[in-house]
């Protein structure tokens, strides 16, 4: 028990996972999701949106809790 922040970060990946994490704690890293996200776009002229479209998804899934 603490009063800092608690975020969670491991495994999370999909728009759900950051939502159900979402519930218990006070934020998540999508960060190696991030990294495989671009590592499979590298060279995909859309990647900017590609990334984007993740983040949001993530962004309108935390909002909703």
């Amino acid at each position: 028990v603490s009063s800092l922040p608690v975020v969670v970060g491991f495994g999370i990946s999909q728009p759900e996972q950051a939502r159900a994490i979402g519930c218990i704690a006070d934020g998540v890293v999508v960060g190696s999701a991030l990294v495989k996200i671009v590592a499979e776009n590298a060279n995909h002229a859309e990647l900017l949106r590609i990334v984007g479209d993740f983040v949001r998804r993530i962004k309108q899934t935390m909002k909703d809790i």
